[in-house]
């Protein structure tokens, strides 16, 4: 009885040290640099105030600007859902051809900064130079371009390429844990393979779902780098635009510190929005004697669905990257990839004689591989925290887990630089300060996914564990986490991604020294060397691609060895 009270109390301890470190983490990694940030907008000349809200909610200027952001997030949300969760169905529940293509190439369009996908297709649909338009109106013998790049609406479309595969990874993953005696059942009422999928299979992953959607209407809120390409041109703002306006001189950091607040808030309600909806369901798809689901035949038409996939794949990938690869062959750019303009492997000789782009790449690997193993382990204890050791001390650690997807990267930077610059700390200008920027952004996917896995595994698989006499730790690790372990792979494979491309928070981070990929294409495109933008681009397309190669060879052979 001594030794077995003694155990208990060990396994106690491990699990009190464990979440413990979480909330310390959490509260280090969000709350404390959150908090600065926003201590900043509420200090006036003479002390506390609220006058630079009530300045923001007055002007008709940032109003109309709050406006377009919510426009332009809700309507990639829809045509990302709508692309993810079609194309994720597609991959993981049919015989369409060419599966393993479009979910390898879909993890591409992730692996390059979003503003140089803005810049490609500036370069295709720009209404004087634009490759496409001259095509057409060559062609059609047109007066103008037909497209017109540089608009709202060329935002959305853009930003919608980009958005999908946070809705298409967790939403495949999930489809492929379904249990198919569900669908089975179906099929025996009489349901046709349409039906069950409409009314058995898609709610069922309306976690992933759910999830995913949420991921990209806050991504598309706070991103920066299409908007400022393609809306710049005709003045349309939206808040993390306007934020980079509001730090230039005269700096007006409280006021910009102020418009996150909306975007906090916008996360607050989608997340009680999401835990009402699902609260009211269940969706435990996965037990002790789950089915391997089985693809829907889909006859003749399953070429007409790969073709489909192959014609988003065009406009995320091989467009933007053909255009970017034949930029980066020419030696100067404006004229046409003819002889005399071909420049050949030489822009790829300079980067590499460089060392900065050495460096970059070097510290770029390093830091993202670190932070994603980083907020893997604390998104999947915290996803595990909050699905199930039901107790309201856990209610808002959701909401501290995905507050940085409200923060745009300059905001994040700023407040980095508050909170963790000065001493005590002194890390301005490391790539410390670097690494914690990239857990940080890393942690709300990571979790989201974490979570949308675990609403899909019976809780019974660990009970099982604890009663056979394991420790809560040993049933995590070896039951919990192998289990849920595709919803992690496709959050740390898109993080990486992430990570290796990231600017926002970068660009105000980094010093001399310390550069990392996505700074030194920007400096690049700063300096108007768009052909070495280019060809520095397919250089980081190559690495991601090269990752998601690797990594999803080492998972299938893992899977096959189980």
């Amino acid at each position: 009885m001594t030794s077995i009270s003694w155990r208990l109390r060990a396994a106690d301890w491990v699990r009190v040290v464990v979440l413990g470190g979480l909330l310390l983490a959490t509260a280090g990694l969000v709350v404390y640099p959150v908090g600065t940030l926003l201590a900043q907008s509420l200090q006036g000349p003479t002390g506390w105030t609220a006058a630079v809200y009530r300045e923001f909610l007055h002007d008709p200027d940032l109003v109309r600007v709050l406006w377009n952001t919510v426009w332009v997030a809700g309507l990639t949300t829809c045509g990302s859902v709508a692309i993810g969760v079609g194309m994720a169905w597609a991959v993981a529940r049919t015989d369409a051809p060419l599966r393993e293509t479009l979910r390898t190439l879909s993890a591409l369009t992730l692996a390059s900064p979003s503003f140089l996908g803005a810049l490609a297709w500036v370069l295709l649909l720009g209404p004087r130079a634009g490759t496409l338009n001259r095509l057409l109106v060559d062609w059609l013998g047109l007066e103008a371009a037909p497209f017109d790049i540089f608009s709202p609406w060329g935002i959305v479309f853009v930003l919608t390429l980009f958005s999908y595969p946070l809705v298409f990874f967790p939403v495949a993953a999930a489809l492929e844990q379904l249990d198919a005696s569900l669908e089975d059942a179906s099929r025996v009422l009489g349901g046709g393979s349409l039906r069950t999928t409409w009314e058995v299979t898609l709610p069922l992953v309306a976690p992933a779902i759910l999830s995913g959607g949420i991921l990209v209407f806050v991504e598309a809120m706070v991103i920066f780098g299409p908007v400022a390409v393609l809306g710049a041109p005709v003045q349309f703002h939206t808040l993390p635009t306007k934020m980079l306006t509001l730090t230039r001189l005269p700096p007006r950091l409280d006021l910009a510190a102020a418009m996150t607040v909306p975007l906090v808030l916008t996360l607050a309600v989608l997340l009680l929005v999401q835990r009402a909806w699902l609260g009211r369901r269940r969706f435990t798809v996965t037990g002790g004697k789950a089915e391997r689901p089985r693809r829907v035949r889909l006859g003749a038409g399953r070429y007409g669905i790969a073709a489909l996939g192959l014609g988003v794949i065009a406009l995320a990938v091989f467009l933007p990257y053909g255009t970017l690869l034949a930029v980066s062959l020419q030696r100067s750019l404006g004229r046409p990839l003819s002889p005399t303009n071909f420049a050949g492997l030489d822009n790829y000789r300079y980067l590499f004689d460089q060392s900065v782009v050495a460096r970059a790449l070097w510290h770029s690997f390093w830091l993202s591989s670190a932070a994603v193993l980083a907020a893997l382990a604390l998104g999947t204890v915290g996803a595990w925290l909050v699905e199930r050791a039901r107790s309201r001390a856990w209610g808002l650690l959701p909401l501290c887990l995905l507050a940085p997807l409200a923060f745009p990267g300059a905001a994040l930077g700023v407040a980095l630089v508050l909170a963790f610059g000065g001493p005590p700390w002194r890390l301005a200008g490391s790539l410390t300060i670097l690494f914690l920027a990239y857990v940080i952004r890393s942690l709300p996917v990571t979790f989201a996914y974490a979570r949308s896995a675990l609403t899909q595994l019976h809780p019974e698989l660990e009970e099982a564990s604890r009663t056979l006499g394991g420790t809560w730790l040993r049933a995590f690790r070896d039951v919990t986490v192998p289990l849920i372990r595709s919803g992690l792979f496709a959050a740390g494979v898109i993080q990486f991604v992430l990570c290796f491309r990231e600017l926002g928070s970068s660009v105000f981070l980094y010093t001399g020294g310390n550069e990392v990929t996505a700074v030194v294409i920007y400096d690049f495109a700063q300096e108007a060397q768009f052909t070495l933008v280019a060809a520095f681009s397919v250089i980081v397309a190559a690495v991601n691609l090269g990752v998601v190669s690797v990594a999803r060879r080492w998972l299938a052979f893992d899977r096959w060895a189980a």
